[in-house]
């Protein structure tokens, strides 16, 4: 065989699987004490504007690299 496939997997998430701990009839999870929301501290919207400011630039240089190569 010349080609040897070779599979890379890594992953930070975990599974957890749907327990009925509220006693109501449904595997819906319903006492979830630690809410992942993350709207508490606003982390995420500061690396979407860096990714925006940065994307911006990489744009940016882009279009400064072809008029210069154009003129």
């Amino acid at each position: 065989m010349p080609y040897d496939i070779i599979t890379i997997s890594a992953s930070t998430q975990t599974v957890q699987p749907l327990d009925d701990d509220d006693d109501d009839g449904d595997d819906d999870d319903d006492d979830d004490d630690d809410d992942d929301d993350d709207d508490d501290d606003g982390d995420d919207t500061k690396v979407v504007k860096m990714m925006l400011i940065m994307m911006m630039m990489l744009s940016v240089t882009v279009v400064v690299d072809v008029v210069m190569m154009l003129t």
